[in-house]
Order: C-alpha cells, then sequence, then structure tokens
C-alpha cells in the first residue's frame, strides 16, 4: 500500500479497535481509552465551557476517545475523522448514544459540514500530526463552518518548551538512521513554536483569546467574530477555569517520563516508582493507569507488569 496520504496512512495504522486505540494515544485496553478520554473530555468542557445547548465538532475523533465522554454533556457531538477506519471504531463504540454524528473526510478539508454550522470546535492531538500547510487550511475550515461568536480550542506539540523541544530531537535523530531515500512518514509528529501557533490560527480569521505554553503542549482557545463584550467574558471565565483545562508541570514531568521508558532511557519501574512518590493526585492516577497498561502491553520486553 502506498502510504503518501493521511487517508491511506491512517487506515493503514488501524484495522481493529484496539489497533485504533493504540495509534489515537497508546491505549492499550479499553479501560485505558476511558480513563484518557474522561480526562480530555473534562479539558475541553472546561476549555470551551460547553453546555447542552451546544452543537460541537470535534476534528480528527479518532476512535470516539474523546466523544463518547462528551457528547452526554452537549445537545449535539460531530466527529470526523481523514480515517474511514477510525470512523467505523467510533461508529462502534458511540453507537448508544442519539445526539452523535460521524462523518469521513473526503480529503483535507470539512467539506461534509456547512457553514456556521457549529457552536464550538475542539481538535486534540491532530495538528501535531499534520504539514503546516494542512494545518492552516484546517484552520480555515474551522473559520468557516463555527458560527460567528463561536470558539475553539486546539494544540499541538511546543517546540520551545524544554520536553518539547527534547521530544522533537528524537524525531532528528530517529530521523538519522532512516532510509532518506523514502519520504518521511506522513503522519510524524511535527511541531510549533507558541508564535507560529498563534500567527496560523489569527491569519485563519480567529481571535485568540487566551493561549498556554508552559507545557509541552501549546493550547489556545480563539473565538469567531466576537464582540468586546463576549470576548471579555470568555477572558474571565478561562482565567477562572484554566487549572481544569492547562497542563500542569508535573503532566509534561510524567510526559517526559513516559517517553524515557518510550526510548528505553528509564525502566517502566523507575517511572512507577517516581508516580508513587506523588500520592493520589489526578495526574499520578491518570500516568499510573496508562503505564500499567503499556507495560502489560510491552512484558516481553518489559518483563512482567507487578500490578
Amino acid at each position: 500500500m502506498e502510504l503518501n496520504s493521511y487517508k491511506s496512512t491512517w487506515d493503514h495504522r488501524v484495522n481493529s479497535l484496539e489497533t485504533g486505540a493504540i495509534a489515537v494515544d497508546g491505549s492499550t485496553s479499553e479501560k485505558t481509552l476511558v480513563s484518557n478520554g474522561q480526562w480530555t473530555a473534562s479539558q475541553v468542557k472546561a476549555a470551551l465551557s460547553i453546555n447542552q445547548q451546544d452543537t460541537v465538532l470535534e476534528l480528527g475523533c479518532g476512535v470516539g476517545r474523546i466523544g463518547k465522554e462528551l457528547a452526554p454533556q452537549c445537545k449535539h457531538w460531530i466527529g470526523v475523522d481523514i480515517s474511514k477506519n477510525m470512523v467505523e471504531c467510533a461508529q462502534q463504540r458511540l453507537q448508544t448514544l442519539n445526539n452523535v454524528s460521524l462523518h469521513e473526510l473526503p480529503g483535507n478539508n470539512l467539506s461534509v459540514l456547512s457553514d456556521s454550522s457549529v457552536d464550538k470546535a475542539y481538535s486534540i492531538a491532530v495538528f501535531c500530526h499534520l504539514d503546516k500547510e494542512d494545518l492552516f487550511n484546517y484552520l480555515r475550515e474551522l473559520k468557516r463552518v463555527v458560527k460567528p461568536g463561536g470558539i475553539i480550542f486546539v494544540e499541538t506539540w511546543n517546540l520551545c518548551h524544554p520536553i518539547g523541544w527534547k521530544r522533537w530531537q528524537y524525531e532528528a535523530d530517529s530521523w538519522q538512521t532512516m532510509d532518506q531515500t523514502q519520504r518521511k512518514d506522513v503522519a510524524r509528529n511535527q511541531f510549533c513554536t507558541p508564535q507560529e501557533f498563534a500567527l496560523y490560527i489569527e491569519k485563519a480569521g480567529f481571535d485568540v483569546i487566551r493561549d498556554y505554553s508552559d507545557s509541552v503542549w501549546i493550547q489556545a482557545v480563539a473565538g469567531n467574530q466576537l464582540d468586546q463584550q463576549h470576548r471579555s467574558e470568555l477572558e474571565n471565565i478561562l482565567d477562572k477555569q484554566q487549572s481544569d483545562f492547562v497542563y500542569s508541570k508535573t503532566f509534561s514531568t510524567l510526559f517526559e517520563k513516559t517517553m524515557q521508558v518510550s526510548f528505553n532511557e528509564i525502566t517502566p519501574q523507575d517511572m512507577m516508582d517516581y508516580i508513587d512518590q506523588l500520592g493520589d493526585t489526578p495526574e499520578a492516577e491518570l500516568y499510573r493507569r496508562y503505564l500499567i497498561g503499556l507495560w502489560k502491553n510491552n512484558e516481553t520486553s518489559w518483563g512482567k507488569c507487578p500490578h
């Protein structure tokens, strides 16, 4: 198969719900997928102040990791993805929900959706897999489908954060050892500086209300044709609720530990020992469940998981 497009690449990686879960965030079980989905859904809800009157779009919905948790909290949830196989997995996971619409994207656009058809939109762990031209064009498409007065919540890898830079350097170091006669992975990890990401959002026609770049991720909330009163209200809400969706220093440190385990710089037990020192914090519980699932899926290399 020629893996020369996002569609062919993701369809190749995903041929079941299990491989889909691994592809979207490394979840190795439904239990871990639900845990990660609940965490991210709570972030999205807080960032966008989602309520039962909202029609909400997720760009790059994957297997419905977030949508399954978020759909019951809004009027209508729409999930779109470039991968037919991802959409089929999402349909399987969300089949009991009656306020959900799912669409396979025919290309790198949102032509399946009408102008000004959604109140709020978000995209998590998607822009970090796109060429910059496609990232910008998807933002322009979001501008088209989000109603005037609507808002978006988007994120991507932060090249300027020390851990973000380290994650990017893994990509550069790996490329040195690969067959460089072949095209780079179409869906490889890509990175932005905070200023660059804000520029794409603004040039797409949105007003950046708040952006956050003190973690491995750049997160931004932006509005479409907001009047000054609405913008001021949103700024106040975001300032009050930012601890509910902005990644903490602990989260970034635990992400770095996961990265070190994956690249064999530390053992999974080293990371578990660190998690145990954090007590029952939300970040510790999230990463403990994630690490256990990851460990059990790699026992051949890492030894039997004691948990």
